[in-house]
């Protein structure tokens, strides 16, 4: 039975799952004014390992413990009870990982959107906490305004305005980095190569 419906969602969800999600805040808002769902979803599917992959190898692995289908003005797939997703590289060897206690997938935008203890971490070790994330699937970006905590080795590096990055978390960039504890040179030196992965299209 969960393997019919997990085949359903994998068919309905698009499989540029792959790529995700960078777009404006207020897109974002538009979307959950036009998708206030009734209590009850209209389909439900639990247990779900969902696998993405593009010519044959694998991209994106989804596991999430409950998803619920609505549709009202526009599709939407909601997982209530958190989601793990693992992105792979070419060598389908795991390049990073992202939970969170709650996601929401806006299909008609190609809009994903991760709540509640946020945690992304890259296949460097690096790790990025923050309650609010959200994934551009045409662009494979993700970003937030919220307030992000970026730890990499020793260093742990404060973001209040928010932060952005490609969808692997491998390129990212702090809007402007507060309260580290780095020193001034190193922060200077930080954000130098934070701006030349920006602009090499993260």
């Amino acid at each position: 039975m969960h393997q019919r419906i997990a085949k359903y969602i994998f068919r309905s969800i698009p499989v540029v799952l792959i790529g995700m999600l960078f777009s404006c805040e207020n897109d974002v808002e538009k979307v959950r004014e036009l998708t206030a769902f009734d209590d009850a979803p209209l389909e439900s599917a639990y247990d779900l390992e969902l696998m993405i992959t593009d010519s044959g190898r694998a991209r994106v692995k989804m596991i999430t413990p409950q998803m619920d289908y609505y549709l009202k003005e526009t599709p939407i797939r909601e997982c209530p009870k958190g989601l793990l997703v693992i992105f792979y590289d070419s060598l389908q060897q795991e390049e990073s990982r992202l939970t969170a206690n709650y996601g929401i997938f806006y299909e008609d935008q190609d809009l994903v959107e991760v709540e509640d203890s946020v945690v992304f971490i890259n296949k460097r070790g690096e790790i990025l906490n923050t309650e609010q994330l959200i994934w551009n699937r045409d662009s494979g970006k993700v970003y937030t305004d919220k307030f992000v905590k970026i730890t990499r080795n020793d260093a742990v590096i404060h973001g209040h305005n928010g932060m952005e990055a490609n969808e692997t978390f491998t390129k990212w960039r702090i809007k402007k980095v507060k309260d580290s504890n780095i020193h001034y040179d190193e922060a200077e030196l930080l954000n130098d190569s934070l701006e030349t992965d920006q602009n090499e299209n993260p």
